[in-house]
């Protein structure tokens, strides 16, 4: 007769289960039955738990399974197994549906109703619900600020131990959600679905003040403080604000000039890589906006507006300095170069010095002889398009004044 304590059913070391594997035996008879209660054996528990077993007198050929470890006990060798995964922190259940994994497959039933479960405990604060009270705690720290899981290499903190544990894979480089579609990688499934949307083009975050769309609800919110004027990034150089700090780090190129996307076919170079993006359709003569009025398209809408004012009349900007007016400021900054002499662009094989890139484009030309404006009824050519128009006359009859 041998004599050990086990208890009656297995909560797997999570928190609110019931304790201990296997039952109590002490030899003697189902009569002889009587309910103890004891502690879970394990340090590795997160509570203490306490339940209920029956003591009975039974016949006992084999010792018990214990575990190496630490003081748990079982009656099956395959619990001792289960029971290991808590040291080893191995979690071979795997949820189908997110990113859950748990050591006991008793656990993953478990997390699988929060799929299937009715979600009856509801946040006052936001939309959310839970299937468990204790899941609805949790999420209300996201409202109090409450973070009390640290990052020990940097500053980051989190409301729950798993996000945390999500966060380490920025520092252990651990991206194991792949892309099939291009070489994108991440740290986390729910980053992944987000970024097939840029191959779907799904977009279901709606703006309910006019059509803008995202494809995440974080980029909604930000944009929402177009409408609600909100500019909390203040420039400290001038008066302009901005409602990302993203939009403000461009801006401040204006002030130091910083321009880190290069055109790999011209000199071109832009603050913005969007503003790259349609300088290129320069090159590729991509030009889908057409005006209704001429033959002019151009590569931006931006430019269309600004040509339909040379159809309209309308020149908005206006010299100070003289009469002259402009249907672009670009242009007004160009002509204000007359009044302060001011020639940036320099030949780098004379003197020669223009107000406009452009005119020194053309002035190389005298230097290189190119000309490549041909006339096609005889074999003159000239190095800027308005000789050639001149020629032209001779072939027409029309003197030149």
């Amino acid at each position: 007769m041998t004599e050990f304590e086990v208890q009656d059913n297995c909560c797997g070391g999570e928190p609110g289960g019931l304790c201990g594997a296997g039952a109590v035996v002490d030899g003697g008879g189902l009569n002889g039955a009587r309910k103890i209660l004891r502690k879970w054996p394990c340090d590795k528990s997160p509570i203490g738990c306490e339940g209920d077993a029956n003591k009975m007198n039974v016949n006992v050929s084999k010792r018990p399974f214990k575990y190496a470890q630490c003081e748990y006990v079982a009656s099956e060798i395959r619990t001792t197994k289960t029971h290991k995964h808590m040291h080893t922190r191995h979690k071979p259940c795997k949820c189908d549906q997110c990113e859950h994994s748990s050591s006991q497959r008793g656990t993953l039933k478990l997390h699988i109703h929060t799929h299937k479960a009715e979600k009856r405990y509801k946040c006052d604060q936001c939309e959310y619900s839970a299937s468990r009270p204790s899941n609805l705690k949790v999420h209300v720290r996201t409202h109090m600020g409450n973070k009390p899981y640290k990052c020990d290499q940097c500053e980051y903190s989190a409301s729950l131990p798993g996000t945390l544990k999500l966060h380490m894979r920025i520092h252990m480089r651990d991206k194991p959600y792949k892309c099939d579609q291009c070489v994108y990688s991440a740290s986390r499934i729910s980053y992944l679905k987000v970024h097939m949307r840029t191959h779907t083009g799904d977009k279901p975050y709606k703006c309910d003040q006019c059509q803008y769309s995202a494809s995440q609800m974080g980029t909604l919110k930000l944009h929402m403080r177009i409408h609600v004027g909100n500019k909390p990034y203040k420039c400290d150089h001038c008066d302009y604000s901005a409602s990302r700090i993203n939009y403000l780090n461009v801006h401040m190129r204006t002030h130091t000039g910083e321009k880190p996307y290069k055109c790999d076919q011209c000199e071109y170079s832009a603050s913005q890589q969007g503003t790259l993006k349609l300088h290129m359709r320069i090159h590729t003569e991509d030009k889908p906006y057409k005006c209704e009025q001429c033959e002019y398209c151009a590569s931006r809408l931006s430019n269309l507006k600004v040509h339909m004012r040379t159809h309209m009349g309308v020149k908005p900007y206006k010299c100070d300095q003289c009469e002259y007016s402009a249907s672009q400021l670009g242009a007004l900054k160009l002509h204000k170069r007359i009044h302060t002499g001011d020639k940036p662009y320099k030949c780098d094989q004379c003197e020669y010095s223009a107000s406009h890139l452009g005119n020194l484009k053309l002035h190389k030309r005298t230097h290189t002889r190119d000309k490549p404006y041909k006339c096609d009824q005889c074999e003159y050519s000239a190095s800027r398009i308005n000789y050639l128009k001149v020629h032209m006359r001779t072939h027409i009859g029309v003197k030149a004044n």
